[in-house]
C-alpha cells in the first residue's frame, strides 16, 4: 500500500481528535449528571431547613461538592479544546482522559484499573493530540481485555531521561506475526468494524512532538508513549 501523504494524515488526526472529543463529552455528560444529583438533593434539604429556621450549612457544603465536580468536568472539556503546543502534565492528562471511559460499562464495572502516576512529569505538545494517542492505546487495551475475558489495566507515568506514559493490560497483546506492522495504516486483525488507524495515528501524533510510540515483543500487551521532558524553568 502506498504511503499516505502528510496532509492526509493530518486530516485523519484532526478527525480523530474530534471523535475523541465526542467520546469525552459522553463521559463528561455522565459525570455531570452525577454532579447534578450530588448537588440537587442537599440543596432541596437546605431549602427545607431554611424554611424551618434551622442551620443548612452541612447541606450547602455537600451541594458545593457536586458543583465542584461539575466545574471539573467542564474544565476537562475546555482543556481538550485548546489549540497548539502547551505544557502538558501527563499524570493530569491520564486522570482527565479516563473520564471518557466512566460511561463504558465493561470498563466501569469489570476492569481493575491500577494507576502509578509520577506527578509533575511534563512535556510540550498538543494536549488534544496526546489525548487522542492515549485514547487509542486505552481503546486497544479495553477491546483486547473484553475479548479475552482478562480484567487488569495498568497505566504508569514516570520520568527517566524522558517522559514515559505506559499502558499495559493482562490480555494477549499483539500477535508476534503482526508485530510492528500494527503501527501501519489500515492494518487490523479485529474485523471490518475497525479501520486499522488507531495505533498508526497514535504513533504519528507522538512522533510530531519528538517522541516515539514503543512496543516490545517481549511485552506484547504494553505500549509506551516516550516524549522529551519539558525543560525546567
Amino acid at each position: 500500500m502506498a504511503e499516505l501523504a502528510p496532509e492526509v494524515i493530518e486530516a485523519l488526526l484532526r478527525r480523530e481528535r474530534w471523535a475523541v472529543a465526542g467520546r469525552l463529552a459522553r463521559g463528561i455528560v455522565h459525570n455531570i449528571s452525577g454532579g447534578v444529583q450530588m448537588a440537587r438533593l442537599p440543596l432541596e434539604l437546605a431549602e427545607i431547613r431554611l424554611g424551618q429556621g434551622q442551620d443548612p450549612s452541612d447541606k450547602l457544603a455537600a451541594c458545593m461538592e457536586g458543583l465542584e465536580r461539575i466545574t471539573q468536568e467542564v474544565g476537562t472539556l475546555a482543556t481538550f479544546a485548546s489549540e497548539g503546543a502547551k505544557a502538558v502534565d501527563l499524570a493530569r492528562l491520564v486522570r482527565d482522559q479516563l473520564g471518557i471511559w466512566r460511561a463504558h460499562t465493561y470498563f466501569k464495572h469489570e476492569l481493575q484499573v491500577e494507576l502509578d502516576l509520577e506527578e509533575g512529569v511534563g512535556v510540550v505538545a498538543s494536549y488534544h493530540e496526546l489525548a487522542a494517542a492515549f485514547h487509542a492505546l486505552v481503546a486497544n487495551a479495553v477491546e483486547s481485555l473484553e475479548a479475552s475475558g482478562a480484567r487488569q489495566l495498568v497505566i504508569r507515568v514516570h520520568a527517566t531521561t524522558r517522559a514515559e506514559l505506559e499502558v499495559a493490560d493482562s490480555g494477549p497483546g499483539i500477535s508476534p506475526k503482526l508485530g510492528h506492522k500494527a503501527f501501519e495504516a489500515f492494518v487490523s486483525t479485529k474485523g471490518e468494524d475497525h479501520d486499522g488507524l488507531g495505533l498508526f495515528l497514535a504513533s504519528y501524533a507522538v512522533g510530531k512532538w519528538g517522541g516515539q510510540l514503543l512496543w516490545d515483543p517481549s511485552r506484547p500487551s504494553t505500549f509506551t508513549m516516550a516524549l522529551p521532558l519539558m525543560a525546567s524553568p
